[in-house]
């Protein structure tokens, strides 16, 4: 069962989301989430059932965002968050395979708070990826690496195959130390020129597998 909610506003009201009653859909599998400015206790009370496989976020401006999506989506395996505000820590989601990342408008830098990793111990996130998409970033200009030191201690989505940035024209390089512990097979550049001026001639870099696809494109 798919479900979708839209039209949600600041004027909107608690015992409205609660009224949807989503966290005893327990049949509920996709759910699409569109709205601009919700107040933070509306979004708690919209929380989706565990079972959860796939999820979009969209047009939500808010800078907090509700702490079922990092505590109780533990089946959720496909992940959309489009033209937010911001992101959350996902890297704390145990079960996810596909990433999208769309349109996050202000988004300069890009840190890891995506992967929900604090302090100084061993840490793992996104440990189930297998595919990211970030597209129609315009203003990105930095990924955060992880520093060298981290290297052994830090795991950063170790079963990684597919990567795609699209249309983020401003984004300098890829986190080269990150991507090289992930056994990434296909990486794929379209309209970010500031990347595929570095892969167009050489077809990658010494940080990716010799066996990875690249594929650089202008269109």
């Amino acid at each position: 069962m798919s479900v979708i909610i839209d039209n949600l506003n600041e004027e909107s009201d608690v015992i409205e989301a609660q009224n949807a009653a989503l966290k005893n859909k327990n049949g509920l599998r996709y759910l699409k989430l569109d709205f601009r400015e919700v107040r933070m206790d509306v979004m708690e009370a919209l929380q989706p059932p565990p079972n959860l496989l796939g999820l979009v976020l969209e047009g939500y401006v808010g800078i907090e965002f509700p702490r079922w999506i990092t505590m109780s989506l533990n089946k959720l395996k496909v992940f959309t968050v489009s033209q937010c505000s911001s992101l959350p820590p996902l890297g704390n989601l145990q079960s996810l395979e596909e990433l999208y990342i769309w349109s996050i408008e202000n988004m300069k830098y890009l840190g890891r708070e995506l992967l929900g990793i604090t302090g100084d111990g061993r840490a793992i996130a996104f440990p189930k990826l297998k595919k990211l998409e970030i597209a129609l970033c315009f203003k990105w200009t930095e990924w955060e690496d992880i520093r060298k030191e981290e290297e052994d201690v830090v795991s950063i989505m170790p079963c990684l195959r597919e990567l795609l940035v699209q249309n983020c024209p401003n984004l300098k390089a890829l986190p080269h130390r990150l991507l090289r512990r992930t056994p990434l097979d296909e990486l794929n550049i379209y309209k970010s020129y500031l990347l595929i001026e570095q892969y167009k001639s050489s077809g990658g870099d010494e940080f990716l597998s010799p066996t990875c696809k690249v594929v650089v494109d202008n269109w």
